[in-house]
This record gives structure tokens, C-alpha cells and sequence, in this order.
């Protein structure tokens, strides 16, 4: 009995890893589709300091015009700065749970918008679910030895 416990918990934490895995990949493509955002938010106020530069330039802007624009790219720059990083992060936190390297560029995969996730259990969900956990089966089987 105990032999079949174990068993159970090896799924447990085969089960688990999966869990991580399949969630730091959604945590990576939610990071990729958030990056992409802000790169194009970067562009847009990079775009805007220029029109607004020569707008002062013919007399229709001030200089605060210019320096309020001046202030939302940056704070742009340091947001995609910051979404970089955590880019990043998340990659490496995909690469450290399947054991090495992730290949580059990483397959496409659908875009989270895409996913069909449907997480609307409640109470139609059967009690038979909860009797196929393996960390519920190793523990009837250690209560059964």
C-alpha cells in the first residue's frame, strides 16, 4: 500500500510541474502580448514629442506642450524598460521549470485572447474529479496501510 502511495505522490508532483509549466507560459505570452503594447505605446509618444516640437517650432505649441510630452516618453521608456525586464523573468522562470534552454524564437502559440479556457466549474462539478487527485489517492492509500 505504501508502494501505491508513492506512486501517487509522483504524480502529485508530475501533475504540479505541469501546473507550473503550463502557467509560466501563459505568464510569458501574457508578458510578450503586455511588451508588444508598450512598444507601441513608446513609438506613439516618440511621435507625439516630434509633432509637438515642431508644432512650437511654428508658434501653435508651448514649451510645457513640449516638456509634458517630453515627460509621458519617458515614462513610457521606463515602462517598457520595466516590462523588458519582466520579459525576461518570465522566460527564465520557463527555461529553469522544463530544464534548459527554451528554444528561440519560441514556437507560436496561440495568443491569450485565442486560448479556449473555460475555468466556470462550480457546483456541477462532480465529486468524482476530487476522488481521481493523486494527492487524495495517496492519502486513502496510506490511510488503507
Amino acid at each position: 500500500m505504501s508502494y501505491v502511495a508513492s506512486a501517487e505522490d509522483q504524480r502529485v508532483i508530475r501533475l504540479g510541474l505541469i501546473s507550473e509549466v503550463a502557467n509560466a507560459y501563459f505568464v510569458l505570452l501574457e508578458s510578450e502580448q503586455r511588451s508588444e503594447l508598450l512598444e507601441q505605446t513608446l513609438q506613439t509618444r516618440e511621435r507625439h514629442v516630434a509633432l509637438t516640437q515642431r508644432k512650437r517650432d511654428v508658434g501653435a505649441a508651448s514649451d510645457l506642450d513640449v516638456n509634458i510630452a517630453q515627460g509621458a516618453l519617458s515614462s513610457a521608456q521606463s515602462d517598457a524598460a520595466s516590462m523588458r525586464r519582466q520579459l525576461e523573468q518570465s522566460r527564465n522562470a520557463l527555461a529553469l521549470l522544463v530544464g534548459g534552454r527554451l528554444p528561440t524564437p519560441l514556437p507560436a502559440g496561440l495568443s491569450l485572447a485565442s486560448q479556449n479556457l473555460n475555468l466556470q466549474w462550480g457546483a456541477n462539478l462532480s465529486s468524482d474529479v476530487l476522488l481521481r487527485r493523486p494527492d487524495v489517492r495517496a492519502a486513502e492509500q496510506r490511510l488503507m496501510a
